[in-house]
């Protein structure tokens, strides 16, 4: 007589049971998955121990280079010809704001991200190590700087 109306699997079982339905899993999304093609192409040379790239809201013909060891912030305009030429000068240069960035491993200007309203009101945000401790700044570009 039954007492229990589960079906009951001995470990072993239980354990193959699970192996098949992973391995099948794994066979429905090898046969749906499609082999992604991603292009790189190398645009500057000429940046110091880049660790971020990103653009401002809006904005295509910009990179905003993040720095780490320099605590910079570098632009790269886009020209008509598609190539991409550095700004003479740095968006932004944490050792010209008085912060003394850290320089070690995995220290320094770590990421940046621009406000979502950063083309009407300026503001944008770092995040750094300083003496040894981590921050989040917000800063707000000049008229001359936007």
């Amino acid at each position: 007589m039954m007492t229990n109306s589960r079906l009951l699997l001995d470990p072993l079982a239980r354990f193959t049971f699970q192996n098949l339905i992973f391995l099948l899993f794994a066979a429905i999304i090898s046969q749906t998955a499609e082999a992604a093609t991603i292009n790189v192409t190398r645009i500057t040379d000429n940046v110091s121990r880049p660790v971020y790239v990103t653009s401002a809201p809006g904005e295509s013909d910009r990179l905003f280079v993040v720095e780490a060891r320099t605590g910079s912030v570098q632009i790269l305009k886009k020209q008509s010809n598609g190539t991409w030429i550095k700004n003479s000068q740095a968006f932004l240069t944490l050792s010209n704001s008085n912060i003394n960035i850290s320089t070690g491993n995995e220290q320094g200007l770590l990421g940046m991200a621009f406000h979502p309203n950063y083309t009407s009101n300026g503001k944008f945000y770092v995040s750094y190590v300083a003496n040894g401790q981590s921050h989040t700044s917000e800063f707000t570009v000049s008229s001359t700087q936007a």
